[in-house]
């Protein structure tokens, strides 16, 4: 009778842990695809296009489901140097926006040395053309798509949106019935403005980015830096930047604001005392700072179509 009852808790053991298994299987599956939390859908992974050898993809996470009012779409674009980062890094960020009353997304985009300027350019405005394209399916607001990127990533989201309404950096095209213009962008930390300046002298990762040392090639490096295109038809900008930034000298964020007041750009402007260059890290709030920014921008611009 002992022996007999030891074998079935055995059995009843063995089937338990195969139980426990299947469901640790089945959850590691879904969350390396698309992982529903609570409400918050992650579509991981999603294919943009094919350039050459590279599927571009993007991450993105929604609450939206059917007859629900689309809304704002926040995307991501990593920092690195140009060369490194991943946009999965970005995932629990992207599902906390999505709890936020946005749409979270993050891209990806070649890297340097292998591409050199412009792809990275290029990369992100098929990001930005697929999510319009594709905006129906995941409940995004095609007119309300903001760009947050730190040090290269706002580098990134600044030529988003100094060039939407002049595209140049369109030439692989993937989703070209689109634009790439956007509603607004976050720029934190980012090299802006003056690759000329003595910091960037021997900056190995600039070179790398453009394929060439900015003194010897003045006129990529100009075209390369989004403050050549600032204009009076640029989306609005929010701008932080640590005055004690050794990376990316706070210059560059400075000459960039003042082009912006110059063309009458909508932009606001934090100059952190003492911060340096993980400003994300060491100053959090400035992401509450950025985002009351962005949702003033939205009930201004709700409240005007709302008028016509």
């Amino acid at each position: 009778m002992f022996l007999k009852r030891l074998v079935i808790k055995a059995e009843l053991l063995i089937r338990f842990c195969g139980f426990v298994c299947v469901l640790l299987f089945a959850s590691f599956a879904c969350a390396n695809k698309n992982d529903s939390s609570g409400t918050v859908k992650l579509y991981g992974d999603v294919p943009v296009g094919k350039v050459g050898e590279v599927t571009l993809t993007i991450d993105i996470a929604s609450a939206h489901t059917a007859g629900n009012t689309a809304k704002p779409a926040l995307v991501i674009i990593h920092g690195g140097a140009w060369r490194r980062g991943s946009k999965e890094s970005k995932r629990k960020s992207i599902k906390g926006y999505a709890t936020k009353g946005f749409v979270g997304a993050a891209l990806m985009y070649r890297f340097a040395p292998d591409y050199t300027f412009p792809a990275q350019v290029e990369d992100v405005k098929a990001a930005i053309r697929f999510l319009k394209a594709n905006a129906a399916t995941y409940g995004i607001d095609p007119n309300r798509i903001i760009v947050l990127g730190t040090s290269a990533g706002a580098h990134l989201a600044a030529m988003l949106a100094v060039t939407g309404n002049n595209d140049p950096f369109a030439t692989h095209g993937l989703w070209e019935s689109e634009n790439a213009s956007i509603f607004a962008a976050v720029l934190l930390a980012g090299p802006l403005a003056e690759f000329e300046h003595p910091s960037y002298r021997n900056n190995q990762s600039l070179t790398m980015f453009l394929g060439a040392k900015p003194s010897d090639a003045p006129e990529l490096a100009a075209a390369a830096m989004p403050i050549t295109y600032v204009d009076e038809t640029d989306s609005p900008m929010f701008i932080a930047h640590g005055d004690a930034d050794t990376v990316v000298n706070v210059q560059a964020s400075r000459v960039f604001a003042s082009a912006l007041a110059k063309e009458q750009v909508k932009y606001e402007y934090r100059e952190l005392a003492g911060a340096g260059h993980a400003i994300a890290k060491t100053h959090p709030d400035i992401y509450k700072q950025a985002l009351r920014f962005i949702k003033q921008l939205i009930a201004e611009a709700n409240k005007k179509q709302a008028g016509k």
